[in-house]
């Protein structure tokens, strides 16, 4: 029987394929004790083991999924590792490539926060597109939170010291323990329907993981991201985080950050406002100054220092405007006198009774006028005009001999 010889490497690489074609092994969640760390200060990258009482694992995270932590892994801490199991060619180590970690209240809970997280992920629960702004001088804020809790005296005493004059209405809620999602829910709805709030602050202060996971339940998630009104989650403290974070509009690390967040600071309201005036005065009292000048100058002009300073400006522009159309009139009536004197002379010359005036006759037969004596005959009547008066008269004889030359 032939034996196959594999080399080292050969078989980390079998090895390696055979884990990583594990559907199993791509994406598990380990919950242990940090135990030996090491930051690679260069790379970013993380290297540390996973322990627990029985056994422990090596495991690596990479910077690009590192620099996303809320917090900094140490020796110590208990945590939930997502990520997948493998093995280092190099030397045959068995790792696990982390891609996140969790603090580790408990390691089932840090595995169903997970769970559910990606599940109301895919849904756009979490989507940042949706996330509205908080309003910045809201007259009146909702809170959700135990009416008996610290959370809400640290929000009543940052609103006293900001802002007394912003209303505060409380939908108390249970914040822990079985029924608290739900009623957590149901004082945001009430909230919503009452309509007055202008921003919700939603949360309470610090605890355990139990005590916190009511913010994590799928109902009050669904609660803060249906709300209507913008909603600020302020649970527990700086490193706590629920899924509440992520479907509200803003995230605060407490609920007094989130009274810090939600309550305009009335003394700073009031010392903008204060230099906003004072520059506002000055712009004005500029502006008036200017306008002052301008005022100044326009009363210095020679029409306001003397009142009869355009009733004479404008005599004498309209005296030299009548002497002008007076010297155009006389000039165009002379022009047309000429000229109608010398179509007068011209008709006079063409006209009959001028030529008649000079000592001619025109000799008529019948009321036609004779040209040449060959149109006669002797004894014929004829008319004679003169310039004034006529005659009648008889051709005795004739006289063709202008005629004759002619021809």
């Amino acid at each position: 029987m032939a034996v196959s010889i594999l080399k080292v490497s050969q078989l980390n690489r079998y090895v390696r394929s055979r884990l990583e074609e594990d559907a199993r092994l791509r994406e598990v969640y380990v919950a242990g004790e940090i135990g030996s760390m090491t930051a690679h200060p260069r790379s970013g990258h993380l290297y540390f083991t996973l322990k627990d009482a029985d056994a422990s694992v090596r495991a690596v995270m990479f910077a690009s999924h590192a620099e996303h932590l809320r917090f900094f892994p140490k020796p110590g801490l208990a945590v939930v590792a997502r990520g997948t199991a493998t093995l280092y060619e190099r030397d045959g180590g068995f790792q696990l490539i982390v891609t996140e970690l969790m603090l580790d209240g408990a390691g089932a809970l840090g595995i169903a926060f997970e769970r559910l997280k990606q599940a109301l992920a895919a849904q756009g629960l979490f989507d940042t597109a949706k996330k509205r702004p908080i309003p910045p001088f809201p007259s009146t804020i909702g809170l959700v939170t135990s009416a008996s809790g610290a959370a809400l005296q640290d929000i009543l005493s940052v609103a006293q010291r900001r802002n007394p004059s912003v209303s505060l209405i409380l939908a108390p809620a249970a914040v822990q323990g079985k029924e608290a999602a739900a009623s957590i829910a149901a004082a945001i709805r009430r909230l919503n329907e009452d309509g007055r709030s202008e921003v919700l602050i939603v949360g309470r202060g610090g605890g355990s993981a139990e005590d916190l996971w009511a913010f994590n339940e799928e109902e009050t998630v669904r609660a803060v991201a249906g709300s209507a009104i913008p909603v600020i989650s302020a649970v527990g403290h700086e490193t706590d985080t629920t899924l509440c974070d992520y479907a509200a509009d803003l995230r605060a690390a407490t609920p007094t950050a989130a009274a810090e967040l939600a309550i305009p600071d009335r003394t700073g309201i009031l010392e903008r406002l204060s230099r906003s005036g004072v520059t506002l005065r000055e712009r004005i009292d500029r502006i008036l100054a200017k306008k002052q000048q301008e005022l100044d100058r326009i009363r210095t002009t020679p029409a306001l220092q003397d009142s009869s300073y355009f009733l004479t400006k404008n005599r004498q522009k309209l005296d030299e405007l009548s002497n002008s159309l007076r010297r155009l009139a006389c000039t165009g009536i002379e022009r047309r006198a000429d000229a109608l004197g010398a179509k007068t002379a011209l008709l006079e010359s063409l006209s009959p009774l001028g030529v008649l005036s000079r000592g001619y006759v025109i000799a008529q037969a019948e009321g036609k006028p004779i040209r040449n004596a060959s149109e006669l005959s002797v004894g014929e009547a004829l008319t004679l005009r003169f310039y004034r008066g006529g005659a009648a008269v008889r051709v005795e004889r004739l006289d063709l001999s202008d005629e004759e030359e002619k021809e």
